[in-house]
């Protein structure tokens, strides 16, 4: 489905379904864009979905393969998506200083936040983030509660994903600098109770 064909001169807007807590999802969105006519690269990829559980949750939330959902959603399934889309964005358009990147080639952004920092606002507040030794993920695989292997909190469980946003998009420069840009930015805080913070307590 085409939404917006006119909007500006080549510019098309796709609709296709990808939902972040889904494996299967994501392959299938991957496999829409690659099959789309007249989608032969990609410009941008803009890492972006995000969700945070209310402070005062018990219940941990799981993605379709087991993962906490914070960190399933925020950073895992951009990981995933990202992995599956870096050989397609590498050869995106842009790179004669295309009009759609500003003239810097292939951009892939990710929206990160402070609070990966315990220095910063927020990041100061409760626990801070922290990945330990990744004795989560080494000791229980995707079932895993928290990266470091501790008891479940909601609050730090975003903030290590943010931490994991901030780490991913530092090793995809290092690795793909040259290929394309890699961006991580802070929107600040986004106070809408039926956006970013519908699962939290109301």
């Amino acid at each position: 489905v085409h939404f917006f064909p006119d909007r500006r001169p080549g510019g098309t807007a796709v609709g296709a379904e990808c939902d972040l807590s889904s494996f299967a999802s994501i392959r299938g969105f991957v496999e829409s864009v690659k099959k789309e006519d007249g989608l032969p690269t990609i410009d941008s990829l803009v890492l972006n979905a995000g969700l945070a559980h209310g402070q005062g949750e018990t219940e941990i939330y799981r993605t379709k393969e087991g993962f906490e959902e914070s960190v399933g959603v925020n950073h895992l399934g951009h990981f995933y998506l990202f992995n599956l889309l870096a050989p397609t964005l590498a050869k995106g358009g842009g790179a004669g200083g295309g009009e759609a990147t500003g003239g810097g080639g292939p951009r892939l952004v990710s929206t990160a936040s402070g609070v990966h920092d315990p220095k910063t606002p927020g990041g100061d507040v409760g626990a801070p983030a922290t990945l330990g030794s990744l004795s989560g993920f080494s000791n229980d695989g995707p079932n895993f509660s928290m990266v470091d292997g501790g008891p479940y909190d909601p609050d730090k469980a975003y903030k290590d994903s943010k931490l994991c946003n901030i780490l991913f998009m530092l090793e995809a420069s290092r690795r793909y600098g040259g290929q394309f840009t890699v961006n991580a930015f802070s929107p600040g805080l986004i106070a809408d109770p039926n956006g970013f913070f519908r699962n939290q307590n109301k």
